[in-house]
Parts: structure tokens; C-alpha cells; sequence
């Protein structure tokens, strides 16, 4: 996913800045920095919004997807190590690990004590692994091996780059969070990186078979994920500071069929192509756009045929952001994105038509060199009630209001 702290690098940030190599220092240089490159921060807030149920869950959010409840989302220690021979190592333990904790999943345990996938929230905090790689570099090229992040998305797992407290659509919903397996960086030019790669899929780390599955509670007829992969492509071209455009394709078999939905684990392919662009109109204010087009064959929807109910579901959305560096320590960002979830397989309660807006409006303002605060405002609307209820309201509802406020410490 593409980073866009401190006004965007419009391409990936982990694996394309690896990959371009290192010019040569000129006798006033300032001198390179350590190889070696702790960091860590902490991530806390809290979410209001006009939901009832118990513990006010938001159904529908990525990370703030508790209302009314102060939470830990997120405590990141990251070590990276830019050497020739590298790599990284990164950890996350808060709310936001239990999203973004790759297959196979640690069993879900409730505040109550219940173990077990029909467990619902809220969840005890979990600790991921988000990525562990090594890297080598040589020459012009670079290659990763491990678990890493996703090259698609306009946002990243770790918030502090982020521009906005809560998470686009298209991060939680029509983009992987990370990849387990190899990938390959060529930096053909100055301003050009090929990429290539290939991994066990979406969020996935390894295959489980069956009697694995069986063992910690699923169904009996639940059937054993392939050894199947997923081919990843990437073009980032930056010709110059002022814009930049990122493109991102995966294709392959899907490994999770518990958590895809498909058929069989044998013959369900999901692809993605995903854009993402990034213009600086001057030295305060950056636009960033983000395109998704995503589709998943021989996969269940009640939209579908009743005899077979299998076909092929297709999501599409489009991000836009508009960031204003009021001043130094002043940010504001306006979000406004629009999901399309036709055969309501993405969103898990949609149907026919499903298109899911969002507006929101997010002030940023750096205390200090090592803390930020956070305040924002977001509209979500849905064709579909995909909304949990209101507080006026009973069943489902098809808007969403609320108010957010997020503090970030982080060293360095």
C-alpha cells in the first residue's frame, strides 16, 4: 500500500524506496544514515457514531469498528535494516491486529471467554507479525523474501502515515493487507521500478489442511486450502517530485476458501488491478487518487442463480483526497470515496446494485517532533442497509455518521 505521510510517496513505500539504488555521496554529503533502523509508536482513540447493539459495534469499519469505547488500536515496533543484506521485521499488537492477522487465523477469543470462529466482538487484543522479510540488493535490483505488505491501496496498515484516522472503503475492503512469499524490485530508471512477485494470496501465510481446520472448530465439510499462488505486478513511475502514478495487478487461485467463499479451493481466482496517483498542486496542498477494479470467479452470492448460487463477484471503487499543509504542524484532509459491491460479496450484507459512499474531513495537528493529534468528521451512505441501527432507528440502516478523535506517539 502506498504510503502518503508527509505529502505522499506515490508509490510504495517499503519495497520502492528499497529498491532504488543509492546515489553516490559528493564530498559534502551529509553522511548516510545507520543501516539499522529502529522504530516504534503508539496508537490510541476512540470513535462515536450513532449505531445501537451491544457494545455499539461498526460493522462495516476497518480498525475503529467499536463506537464509544477507548481503544488501544495499535503498539508498532518496527526494526528495519537497509543494508545490502536486510530486511525487516515488524509487530502489532492492539485492536488493529485482530484485522490484520494473516490465515491461519489464531483462535478468536472473546471478552467472555468463548473460543471460536462464530465468535463476535469485541475481541482480546491480539499481537501480528505484519511483516518479517529479508532483503538483498544488488545493483539496480532488489528481492524480498517473507511476508511483507500489499503494493495496492492509496493507505497503509501503520497509521502514522496515513492522513486520516479511520480507513478508505477500498483499504478494508477492496485491497489485500499483506502478502507472504518473494518479490522482485527492478529499478530500470531513475523514476521507473518494475516489480514482480509471487505469493500464497491475500493475507494468507500458509495452507492448513483439513483435520487443521476441523481441529480448531470448523465445519466438517470444510474443505483444505491449496498450495496454489498468486502472481503480483507493479509499475512505479515517478518523473518528478511534484506527481507520481503507482499500478498494481494480482491474479490467482484464492488460498482461504473458509473466508472467500468459494466453490472449492481449487478452482476460485481472484484478480485485482488497482492505480494509484499522486499530484502536488504546490507546497501545501497534494491530491491523491486511488482506483480499485477487482473481481473473484466461482464464488457464493444470493444474487446468484438458486440452483448453483456460484458465479463471478466484482467490486470497483474510486478514493479521492485532498490534503492542505495549513502549516508545519497543521494538516487537513478531505476523503470522499465510492465502493461498488454488486453481488454484496465484499461487504457481507449488500445485494444487488450495492454502492457504498463516503465523506470525511480529518484535522491533523503535530504537538511535537514525536506525537499527533487527530479529529475528525465522516458521512458513510449505502444503496443497501449495511449499517447496523441507528440509535432512532431499528434493523439496518442505510447511513452512518460520526466523530472520531486519535492520538500517535511514535519514536523516532
Amino acid at each position: 500500500m502506498t504510503a502518503v505521510a508527509a505529502f505522499a510517496l506515490p508509490a510504495s513505500a517499503d519495497q520502492v524506496a528499497q529498491a532504488a539504488p543509492a546515489p553516490s555521496p559528493s564530498p559534502s554529503a551529509t553522511p548516510a544514515p545507520p543501516a539499522f533502523q529502529p522504530s516504534a509508536y503508539l496508537d490510541v482513540g476512540v470513535t462515536s457514531a450513532n449505531v445501537a447493539g451491544p457494545k455499539n459495534l461498526l460493522n462495516t469499519r476497518v480498525f475503529d469498528n467499536v463506537s464509544g469505547v477507548p481503544q488501544i488500536n495499535d503498539f508498532n515496533v518496527t526494526l528495519l535494516d537497509t543494508a545490502t543484506f536486510g530486511g525487516k521485521l515488524e509487530f502489532n499488537t492492539g485492536t488493529d491486529a485482530n484485522v490484520i492477522h494473516s490465515w491461519p487465523q489464531s483462535l478468536y477469543i472473546c471478552t467472555g471467554g468463548t473460543a471460536g470462529p462464530g465468535c463476535t466482538a469485541p475481541y482480546n487484543i491480539q499481537t501480528d507479525i505484519t511483516q518479517a522479510y529479508a532483503s538483498y540488493t544488488l545493483g539496480k535490483f532488489t528481492v524480498i523474501g517473507g511476508k511483507f505488505e500489499t503494493l495496492a491501496g492509496a493507505e497503509v496498515i501503520e497509521s502514522p502515515s496515513d492522513l486520516n484516522f479511520s480507513r478508505s472503503i477500498l483499504f478494508g475492503f477492496a485491497v489485500p493487507f499483506t502478502h507472504t512469499g518473494a518479490r522482485v524490485t527492478f529499478a530500470a530508471s531513475p523514476t521507473l521500478n518494475v516489480i514482480v512477485g509471487v505469493n500464497r494470496g491475500w493475507d494468507t501465510t500458509r495452507a492448513e489442511s483439513l483435520t487443521t481446520l476441523q481441529n480448531i472448530g470448523y465445519p466438517l465439510n470444510t474443505p483444505g486450502d491449496t498450495s496454489s499462488l498468486t502472481t503480483e505486478f507493479g509499475l512505479a513511475f515517478n518523473p518528478s517530485s511534484k506527481y507520481g502514478v503507482t499500478i498494481q495487478g494480482y491474479d490467482g487461485k484464492q488460498e482461504n476458501w473458509l473466508v472467500s467463499g468459494c466453490q472449492t479451493s481449487t478452482n476460485c481466482t481472484r484478480s485485482l488491478i488497482d492505480l494509484v496517483g499522486t499530484y502536488h498542486l504546490n507546497s501545501t496542498w497534494t491530491a491523491i487518487v486511488n482506483v480499485d477494479d477487482g473481481q473473484q470467479t466461482n464464488t457464493f452470492s444470493q444474487t446468484f442463480n438458486a440452483g448453483t448460487g456460484f458465479g463471478t463477484v466484482t467490486w470497483k471503487g474510486i478514493a479521492g483526497y485532498l490534503s492542505d499543509a495549513i502549516s508545519p504542524a497543521l494538516t487537513a484532509t478531505a476523503r470522499y470515496e465510492s465502493f461498488g459491491d454488486p453481488q454484496g460479496y465484499r461487504t457481507s450484507g449488500g445485494g444487488p446494485g450495492t454502492t457504498w459512499n463516503e465523506g470525511t474531513l480529518t484535522a491533523q495537528y503535530a504537538t511535537s517532533s514525536h506525537s499527533t493529534l487527530r479529529a475528525e468528521y465522516r458521512v458513510d451512505t449505502s444503496t443497501a442497509p449495511i449499517f447496523l441501527a441507528t440509535k432512532s432507528a431499528t434493523g439496518s440502516a442505510k447511513s452512518l455518521n460520526s466523530f472520531g478523535l486519535e492520538a500517535i506517539v511514535h519514536v523516532p
